[in-house]
């Protein structure tokens, strides 16, 4: 096929899935070609470059080098070039894997993440990249920590525990000081079929709630969980997540500044929350009664009417995403006059910015809470909620008045 062809098959980024099945039957050496074409869009070189995989021309490797060695490059092209050419046993591999290890510590200059060199390294089985794949496995992101599980899952066993410091599969998902290969070994062990009851009792709330996840119920679960022991916690939430029922008699954690209609109205939005997340919490949200959840515009309406009824004469409401003009949240702003208040979707709560008065007053009367500065500054501590790319506890104002794009 000719470039002008594989161009016009490859029209828009829209059409690319559609095509790239068929450029799996094209001639590699146009492939090439395109991928080697700098005029041509990133999105249309990589495509090409993904339907190489398992036939890259050898006459056509030190192009490809060449290629990635460049620092203009896109990252994207650079990505999947290396993983076509990543390939163990081919006369290139060993020119390959040693300029990728001369990277370390300049991949950002080079345009590339580290991760797609260190996935690329574990292919072309560089024992010594495996610990560096392991911090990527524990990533909270996907599509990081994704590549590299399975990378590390490629792993001839006994070279990964050589290389993560353990002796067994067991020590390292129960006994490595590192997390990150805690939870490496979690997943593992877990593949295999593996006993993770042990890992219930992590310290770690992320290496313990994989465990959760991951472990099925079972005759000592469920007897775990009904003890006090280190782990039942763990225990009873690995019984939830598989939607059986549990005791409800576990501890709350503690948080005694915040008011109970506040809590509730926060725990049944944001539990189980992130991966860090105490258990208490998800066992907290676990013990509501789905049916007490209020219907999220019932506040908002109360509090239109409540200020119209104050002469305070509010324009409609606007919620927290076309407030922002992108995204959604938990919090519809209405104004009135020169002044507004937000009124939260979570239940009968407002904030206002300025202070007034008769508008506080109104809002008040009609069974509204005020969550002030003092209140609304207050953290809502062990419960993990995701916020432009962090997954930290929040201020109970950031949660009940909450927006994401």
């Amino acid at each position: 096929m000719s470039t002008r062809r594989l161009e016009s098959m490859l029209s828009s980024v829209s059409v690319i899935v559609a095509a790239e099945p068929r450029l799996r039957e094209e001639p590699a050496e146009a492939l090439v070609e395109l991928v080697l074409a700098s005029r041509q869009p990133w999105w249309r070189r990589a495509a090409c470059a993904r339907a190489l995989k398992g036939r890259v021309p050898p006459s056509s490797t030190s192009a490809l080098l060449e290629l990635l060695k460049h620092e203009q490059t896109e990252g994207e092209i650079k990505r999947d070039v290396l993983t076509v050419l990543a390939e163990p046993g081919q006369p290139h591999a060993e020119r390959l894997l040693g300029w990728l290890r001369s990277l370390e510590g300049t991949a950002p200059r080079w345009r590339a993440r580290d991760l797609d060199v260190a996935t690329a390294r574990g292919r072309l089985n560089d024992a010594t990249v495996i610990p560096q794949l392991a911090v990527f496995a524990a990533d909270p992101w996907p599509h990081r920590s994704k590549p590299a599980m399975e990378a590390l899952g490629a792993v001839e066993l006994e070279t990964l525990l050589t290389q993560l410091g353990a002796t067994t599969l067991e020590a390292l998902a129960f006994e490595s000081p590192a997390p990150e290969r805690r939870l490496v070994g979690i997943r593992l062990l877990h593949a295999r079929g593996g006993d993770l009851l042990p890992a219930l009792a992590d310290p770690v709330h992320l290496c313990a709630r994989e465990a959760a996840t991951l472990t099925k119920p079972s005759p000592a679960l469920r007897v775990l969980a009904s003890t006090r022991a280190r782990g039942s916690l763990w225990a009873r939430v690995a019984l939830h997540f598989r939607g059986e029922t549990i005791p409800l008699d576990a501890p709350k954690y503690p948080l005694p500044t915040v008011p109970d209609d506040v809590r509730e109205a926060i725990v049944r939005e944001y539990a189980p929350g992130q991966r860090d997340t105490d258990p208490r919490w998800i066992l907290e949200g676990a013990s509501l009664d789905p049916a007490g959840r209020p219907d999220p515009m019932s506040s908002v309406q109360r509090a239109f009417d409540a200020l119209k009824a104050a002469g305070l004469a509010p324009e409609n409401p606007v919620s927290a995403g076309d407030l922002n003009q992108q995204g959604e949240g938990t919090y519809f702003s209405i104004v009135f006059g020169t002044r507004f208040a937000w009124v939260s979707t979570l239940g009968p709560f407002f904030y206002l910015p300025s202070a007034d008065e008769r508008a506080a007053a109104a809002l008040v009367a009609a069974g509204f809470r005020d969550i002030d500065v003092e209140l609304g500054a207050t953290k809502f501590d062990g419960l993990c909620v995701y916020q432009f790319g962090e997954r930290e506890p929040l201020i109970v104002g950031e949660l009940l008045f909450y927006w994401q794009d």
